[in-house]
């Protein structure tokens, strides 16, 4: 059995030494992973929108930001997300910031993606809460052709979504050309033949 904690945000209320602090005493108690979880932004209560379940102005640290500075800190707990919400965030970035933190951190990563509950959350991004799920789906095969995995099935999942319309006719290309901050090269067996978008 491995024992997590989520680590909590408002550790940073003491400063930034005292998120340091709790990172390395974690560690040392003998925890073997830490954890956070993911909100950009909490919605506001307003006209048509129910209050959610934590308040508006909680302070809550960027996920793998956090996770960077534990990283620095500690040596052998592993990192992860619990869960970062996919779908709501650039996933070619995405996989590059997850591939640098594990090179960093000597290995340590454990990504969790999931697709969120906050509506609120995806409008202030810009985001379309309603396709989630597809876009997930899609999010993740550009995760794995960023990361090599050679088992990738090249076709966009959600008609006309935006990543369908442009990462789907470069991720190919993209594939071969990149290496990951981790050292992984990309697949070397080709991948299916992308559709045609008309």
């Amino acid at each position: 059995m491995k024992l997590s904690v989520e680590f909590p945000s408002v550790s940073y209320r003491e400063g930034q030494e005292a998120v340091a602090r709790l990172a390395r005493a974690i560690e040392q108690i003998g925890y073997d992973h830490i954890d956070m979880f993911d909100h950009v932004v909490m919605g506001f209560p307003i006209e048509g929108r129910a209050p959610g379940p934590y308040p508006a102005g909680m302070p809550i640290l960027e996920a793998l930001m956090t996770l960077s500075y534990i990283a620095a800190v500690t040596s052998r707990v592993t990192l992860g997300t619990e869960v970062l919400v996919l779908p709501q965030r650039q996933p070619t970035l995405v996989a590059k910031q997850v591939s640098t933190l594990d090179t960093l951190s000597g290995g340590r990563v454990r990504l969790g993606v999931g697709v969120g509950w906050q509506e609120s959350e995806y409008e202030a991004l810009g985001e379309d809460f309603h396709t989630r799920g597809a876009r997930m789906d899609e999010a993740i095969a550009v995760l794995r052709a960023c990361w090599g995995v050679a088992t990738m099935l090249c076709r966009p999942i959600a008609s006309g979504s935006r990543w369908a319309a442009s990462a789907w006719r470069r991720i190919e290309a993209t594939a071969r050309r990149v290496v990951s901050a981790s050292g992984i090269p990309p697949a070397s067996q080709p991948s299916p033949s992308l559709p045609t978008r008309r």
